[in-house]
């Protein structure tokens, strides 16, 4: 197979400006990754506070907690349908 000069002489200087044109440093790092894990425990932090502000406080009665899953005092709308 016959490679034409022109055609060779014209891929080296391809090459050679490829090489030129790579970067030698490695870009720097994306910064909205840590920003975002950051911006997202601090919201976690702060719905968690919000939660315990907002719930009442469940008395203790003789040393015996009432039991978290015991429901609403309110009656459901789904009750007796």
């Amino acid at each position: 197979m016959l490679i034409d000069p022109y055609v060779t002489d014209k891929l080296r200087e391809l090459e050679t400006g490829l090489a030129r044109r790579a970067p030698s440093s490695p870009a720097p790092s994306f910064v909205l990754g840590p920003l975002a894990r950051t911006a997202g425990r601090v919201l976690r932090r702060v719905g968690e506070h919000l939660e315990s502000w907002s719930s009442p406080a469940i008395p203790e009665s003789d040393g015996v907690r009432p039991v978290a899953a015991a429901g609403s005092p309110f009656r459901s709308t789904e009750e007796g349908c």
